[in-house]
């Protein structure tokens, strides 16, 4: 189910934002509750306060500009974040 998410690193440019972005973080929630498919921080700028930290999702990327490192702990986290969802997924249907 998230095997589509790009490792932390990556920079990219979104559909909703004129400055380049790197995803910092994966499966964020807002103050709301709303599940987010990644942080990020503007690049190059890196992380300067919490209040400039952006939430969008996957479908929001417009250009990967620069992959970060797609190790073997970040694949194995995002099979874990399958499988709990996956699970989650069919404890709502019973």
């Amino acid at each position: 189910m998230y095997r589509y998410l790009l490792p932390i690193g990556t920079v990219v440019k979104t559909k909703s934002t004129e400055k380049t972005l790197m995803i910092m973080g994966l499966l964020q929630k807002d103050s709301h509750g709303k599940l987010y498919d990644y942080s990020a921080v503007l690049y190059p700028e890196g992380f300067v306060d919490a209040r400039l930290c952006i939430l969008f999702q996957h479908s929001e990327i417009e250009e990967v500009l620069h992959k970060g490192l797609e190790s073997d702990e970040h694949k194995a986290l995002v099979m874990v974040f399958s499988a709990l969802a996956e699970a989650q997924k069919e404890k709502e249907q019973e």
